[in-house]
């Protein structure tokens, strides 16, 4: 959900430069201005992809350390509770 907000800021910023090098006539003899949206769908979609991936990941190991974490304090418990019945 976190990736909604710097999508949203960076569309609606691009979209303001292109309108305003378009109304100042900014493309001249030397550089053009281009149509933003389908490059803004792209870098949007590939950040919000990217989001996912690593929001995933992390979530993956955070799982596999309370599960380490879990095993090996059952392990040290298990051993200690052994020796004292013995």
């Amino acid at each position: 959900m976190d990736q909604f907000i710097p999508v949203a800021f960076i569309t609606s910023f691009m979209l303001t430069i292109y309108d305003i090098g378009t109304t100042l006539n900014l493309s001249g003899t030397y550089f053009a201005l281009l149509t933003p949206i389908p490059f803004l769908y792209q870098i949007g979609g590939a950040m919000l992809a990217v989001g996912i991936v690593i929001g995933a990941i992390a979530a993956h190991s955070i799982q596999i350390r309370r599960f380490l974490k879990s095993v090996i304090k059952n392990s040290i418990l298990g051993k200690t509770a052994q020796k004292n019945d013995e």
